[in-house]
């Protein structure tokens, strides 16, 4: 399972599609003044489920991976 934590969440998905994995997250409201061009990279990734490093016994069983994230700071 590949580490995405610290990752913005534009780029943990394209981590996750590039090995195939799914992914879910539940993103907390943004400010107004977030453009939806601008959504994926609002967030950042502070944890993951399952852990970075998990071996998936049984690739054949979809396994998807939870993400939690936070709005970064805007400036």
């Amino acid at each position: 399972m590949p580490s995405v934590v610290g990752l913005t969440l534009s780029a943990a998905e394209a981590l996750m599609e590039h090995n195939r994995l799914g992914w879910q997250v539940a993103a907390p409201p943004l400010s107004p003044r977030v453009t939806p061009s601008e959504l994926e990279d609002a967030y950042c990734v502070t944890s993951q489920t399952p852990a970075p490093g998990t071996v998936i016994t049984y690739p054949e069983q979809a396994t998807d991976v939870r993400l939690r994230v936070a709005a970064r700071p805007t400036s």
